[in-house]
């Protein structure tokens, strides 16, 4: 197969597996989870403050967050506790809540996007372009990558980093060198 078509399938797959993550972000309300995660994000930013929810790493809050701190700012409580922030949010008409959480998952997929991308990538690299479709495909289209990738969990952020890490850390023992040493190091 051309490396230009291999390119096009790639793109092609990526785009409906971030076409599919966006309209279930759109269409599904916010979890309980997510009404704790958003606003801790905020208040990471606003007050630099990490104590509003100490689970897992702060990434996928702070980076759910960033649409939120662009919107206007009466949606966003001035300091306070991820609770007045999540008030604050809950006064809001109710479109403009679930679209304030529908901003704060899309900014999100790109965690899942590049899961799959490394799967085909080292599908790739050990076995050739079929196989790697075949890891990309099980990837973007897993009903648990699929219902965990659309909304602010760090599940599939985790996954996704955690196997760009493993790749680099392969690529590194195959040929090393210190941006594949680093780049592990930043997966990871």
């Amino acid at each position: 197969m051309p490396a230009a078509v291999a390119r096009r399938l790639v793109a092609a797959v990526l785009l409906i597996h971030g076409a599919m993550l966006a309209w279930g972000a759109y269409r599904h309300s916010p979890t309980i989870d997510e009404v704790r995660r958003l606003p801790a994000g905020v208040v990471i930013w606003t007050d630099l403050r990490f104590s509003a929810l100490q689970v897992n790493g702060p990434l996928v809050r702070m980076v759910a967050a960033i649409p939120l701190l662009l919107a206007p700012p009466e949606s966003v409580a001035d300091g306070g506790s991820a609770r007045d922030v999540f008030g604050n949010l809950q006064q809001t008409d109710g479109v403009r809540f679930a679209w304030l959480f529908t901003l704060g998952r899309w900014a999100c997929i790109p965690f899942s996007l590049v899961g799959g991308y490394v799967c085909f990538r080292w599908a790739r690299d050990l076995y050739g372009t079929a196989p790697g479709f075949v890891a990309m495909i099980l990837w973007c289209f897993s009903p648990n990558v699929l219902g965990n990738a659309q909304i602010v969990a760090d599940d599939v952020s985790a996954a996704a980093f955690g196997l760009a890490a493993a790749y680099f850390f392969w690529l590194w023992l195959r040929e090393p060198s210190w941006e594949r040493v680093l780049l592990a190091g930043a997966g990871l």
